[in-house]
């Protein structure tokens, strides 16, 4: 019941079926008038598309792409660490509950009920702020978080596990966002799951966090600390991808973001100022338009 990407569908040839699928879209959203710039745009794609592919003749895209180009294979390697940390935050801060003063089933619930609002702060950074300052703060209030039962005051402890799992669950879904958005489409599945694979991997290690609180009570919380810290210094080198065109083929991803500068942050887009194209003046002329939208089995 769920049709096919048509981003997918682009990078396949499939010119036909992904303008089918797209105008179905747009139907069901309500927004039938803008049809006819939809398909302008969809040609617009398709041709660029297939001028790259004139370009790389010869070139076919495998899965290995991922390591030939040094931007792909750098941001593989920190997504690939975004998701171990997420899993020495989020899976070290749940066992490491049995260290915690007070009730254990009280403690459960209150690190567990402050994800709710976690995931609905962050969803709404990342979709203002941009994901990558978003990333970068959201590890950095962990790390700094987690050193609060350094200081010593009895429950110290409690507070840091709860702002730390409502933090962190935030990073989990902003990472994950930038993941299916910097990887380009033609390779974006294999990439991601081989960025968890390697990450669950080394997860396996991750309960044994707590029981470094054998040799102190906080250090666990230190432990969290520091990988969150080089998780956050790590998210400054991936490129902002909130309103960018996301990469289609490997080329578009080893490119994307070469032009911005470090400090630079992406503005939102309100939905009532979304860019318009010029419309097409009569069927005709659509028709002339989109004639390239074949199918390419």
């Amino acid at each position: 019941f769920i049709p096919e990407s048509p981003r997918w569908l682009l990078s396949q040839d499939k010119f036909e079926t992904a303008k089918k699928i797209m105008i179905e879209i747009v139907n069901v959203n309500g927004k039938s008038e803008n049809e006819t710039e939809m398909l302008l745009c969809l040609k617009a794609v398709i041709e660029r598309m297939q001028k790259e592919k004139e370009d790389n003749s010869g070139k076919s895209e495998s899965k290995s792409d991922i390591f030939k180009f040094p931007r792909l294979r750098k941001h593989f390697f920190i997504l690939a660490f975004f998701s171990l940390t997420i899993q020495v935050g989020y899976i070290g801060l749940t066992y490491n509950l049995v260290n915690l003063h007070g009730n254990e089933f009280l403690n459960f619930f209150l690190i567990s009920v402050v994800e709710f609002p976690g995931n609905f702060i962050f969803w709404y950074a990342m979709n203002n702020v941009g994901r990558r300052w978003t990333a970068t703060i959201g590890f950095l209030l962990t790390g700094v978080f987690s050193l609060f039962p350094v200081i010593g005051f009895k429950y110290s402890d409690i507070l840091s596990s709860m702002i730390g799992k409502f933090l962190i669950t935030g990073c989990f879904m902003v990472s994950d966002q930038q993941g299916t958005e910097l990887f380009p489409t033609v390779l974006r599945s294999s990439a991601i799951a081989a960025a968890k694979s390697i990450s669950g991997a080394l997860g396996l290690f991750v309960p044994f966090i707590a029981y470094l609180s054998m040799f102190g009570h906080s250090l666990p919380f230190v432990a969290i600390s520091c990988v969150c810290l080089v998780a956050s210094g790590l998210s400054t080198l991936l490129p902002e991808s909130m309103n960018e065109n996301l990469p289609q083929t490997v080329i578009d991803a080893e490119r994307f973001g070469k032009d911005q500068k470090f400090f630079s942050m992406n503005k939102r887009i309100p939905a009532t100022k979304a860019n318009h194209l010029p419309v097409a003046q009569n069927e005709v002329e659509l028709q002339e338009n989109i004639s390239p939208l074949s199918e390419n089995d």
